[in-house]
């Protein structure tokens, strides 16, 4: 019996067969048990994927909801405070612009008129005046901030008073001058000036297509004495470097204790006059007829100096100075020297650079038996000098493009006594002159040297 249930429970395949049976119906399939408890799989895999893509996209639009909500604010809440950081850079200060402008004292609005068109088009000028005291140590005018324009104007005060006025115009339409902000300045104690500036994120938007021009007058009073004797001011400071400077005719109503410019555009003077004048340029030419008495510098980056100017003896501690700087540009200059002590061995120096330009340098003027030192650096120059008839003293040439020329022009004696020049020179080697020149047996050449040095290209010194 054993065996017949044995039979009756594992029938032989082939019989199975002949029956039209599946041996394998038996057995259980692992898939058909997952799809059993999947509906999804049963019915295919569309019905699982449109499931899964819907539960994805509902993730991502959560997802792209919450960074379209916040992200956009912050990023928002930081460009709005883009325009005081760059103004705490650009000022050197903290704070925001409309309160912090530095060493502001009073913040005063424009006065506005029209001047032209009519509707969209129509032009505005503002205008403001200041009058600064004369007994300040330093009075100054500041310019600063991009979209700008326009010229300063230095003029001799028709009025009596002792102040110094400044007036100040500006030219655009109003929105764009009442985002310009014009101030009293004074951030130290007896310095006092007048400051006008436009935000520092016009730089790089915000601000109207067309610069604004600006018209400043600076009135200079009159001195009560000879100008020789009296300054008006200490110190009388420009910096305004995206404005041209001009100065009229001051030299014999105006005298300056000192001035100083900075621009990046054209500086030109009819006359001017001062203790200690330094004016510097970038990428801008100088222009004009300066006077010093202790210390004259004219400097131009990117441009050129052309110039004539007058430095005065007056028997200070140190002789007096000048300094012609061209970098990238030449030097056409003529320096009067002139005693005004009767000292009997006036002394005055100098030094001159110049660079990828050529240099004519001349003295008009020299005085009886003073002393003139000074030094030439050039740098693919050529260089011309002409000294006036009473140097007395030595030279050394240098270049490396040829040989220096020394030339006699055979001048008259300069005294009227009718002594005899001696001129001296001798060649080191090729690209080298030195040598000294002096009238009759006086010999007076210590305290005198020209020193000349530059590179391929020639020198001469006409004597």
């Amino acid at each position: 019996m054993d065996t017949d249930d044995n039979m009756d429970h594992s029938q032989d395949p082939l019989e199975a067969i002949e029956r039209g049976a599946n041996p394998k119906d038996d057995q259980v399939d692992p898939q058909a048990e997952r799809s059993s408890r999947c509906p999804c799989r049963r019915k295919g895999t569309s019905a699982c994927q449109k499931r899964r893509r819907f539960v994805v996209f509902t993730f991502l639009s959560l997802l792209a909801i919450i960074c379209f909500t916040h992200l956009p604010s912050r990023i928002i809440s930081k460009l709005s405070r883009l325009p005081d950081k760059l103004n705490r850079l650009y000022l050197g200060i903290g704070g925001d612009w409309e309160e912090s402008t530095p060493g502001c004292v009073t913040s005063d609005p424009w006065s506005f008129n029209v001047t032209q068109g009519s509707g969209a088009s129509t032009s505005w000028f503002g205008s403001a005046t200041y009058d600064l005291p004369s007994s300040a140590d330093n009075l100054f005018v500041l310019a600063r901030g991009p979209k700008m324009s326009g010229n300063v104007d230095i003029v001799t005060s028709e009025s009596d008073s002792d102040d110094f006025r400044v007036e100040v115009r500006a030219l655009h339409d109003r929105q764009a001058l009442t985002n310009v902000k014009i101030c009293t300045l004074e951030p130290y104690e007896s310095r006092i000036g007048v400051g006008i500036f436009t935000p520092p994120h016009w730089r790089f938007w915000g601000g109207p297509r067309n610069p604004l021009r600006f018209e400043i007058t600076v009135h200079i009073p009159r001195v009560k004495s000879p100008p020789r004797l009296q300054a008006t001011c200490k110190h009388l400071s420009l910096y305004s470097r995206m404005l041209s400077h001009t100065f009229g005719d001051l030299s014999e109503s105006v005298k300056l204790g000192g001035i100083y410019v900075i621009s990046n555009q054209a500086i030109s003077a009819v006359s001017l006059f001062a203790r200690t004048l330094s004016v510097v340029t970038f990428k801008a030419p100088i222009e004009g007829y300066y006077q010093a008495e202790q210390y004259l510098n004219l400097q131009a980056h990117e441009s050129n100096v052309k110039a004539s100017a007058t430095l005065y003896n007056v028997g200070g501690m140190r002789p007096p100075f000048f300094s012609l700087k061209a970098r990238n540009g030449g030097i056409d200059a003529n320096v009067s020297l002139i005693d005004m002590v009767s000292s009997p061995t006036p002394s005055f120096s100098g030094v001159v650079e110049v660079s990828n330009g050529p240099l004519n340098l001349a003295f008009p003027n020299q005085p009886l038996n003073s002393e003139l030192s000074f030094r030439v650096d050039g740098m693919h120059a050529p260089v011309n000098i002409t000294l006036h008839p009473a140097y007395q003293g030595k030279f050394n040439l240098a270049t490396s493009h040829a040989q220096p020329q020394v030339e006699d022009r055979g001048v008259q004696d300069p005294a009227g006594k009718g002594r005899y020049r001696s001129i001296l020179q001798d060649s080191d080697g090729v690209g080298r002159v030195t040598g000294l020149v002096y009238w009759d047996a006086e010999r007076n050449v210590d305290g005198s040297v020209v020193e000349v040095k530059t590179c391929h290209a020639p020198v001469r010194l006409s004597l």
